[in-house]
């Protein structure tokens, strides 16, 4: 939760991990962009719902294939995270991807 931006997040877990979902709402009138939200796993993600779609009354601004980065810690490790865009006063959820294709 970052609440000088006016966001949350969470991860949904699911029986299945495959089906795991990360939830970030944006309760700001102010776009994030490349806004950082860390992960567990490493790999492609993408943007299964965006409250900012054109069928909800949005702009229709959408995250494409989202693929994680590595950022050094201190201590020698490393943590995984996205860099997202979040619109304004929008939810957006992501979950791990099965391919490499784009957004359909």
């Amino acid at each position: 939760n970052n609440s000088d931006f006016n966001l949350i997040s969470y991860k949904r877990k699911s029986i299945d991990e495959k089906d795991n979902l990360f939830v970030i709402i944006n309760f700001s009138p102010v776009q994030r962009e490349n806004y950082r939200i860390f992960i567990d796993e490493s790999g492609y993600y993408e943007e299964v719902l965006s409250t900012d779609e054109l069928r909800f009354g949005g702009t229709g601004k959408i995250n494409e294939k989202i693929k994680s980065k590595a950022i050094p810690l201190n201590n020698g490790l490393s943590q995984h995270c996205l860099e997202i865009n979040i619109p304004s006063l929008c939810a957006v959820v992501l979950r791990k991807s099965k391919g490499n294709t784009k957004r359909g």
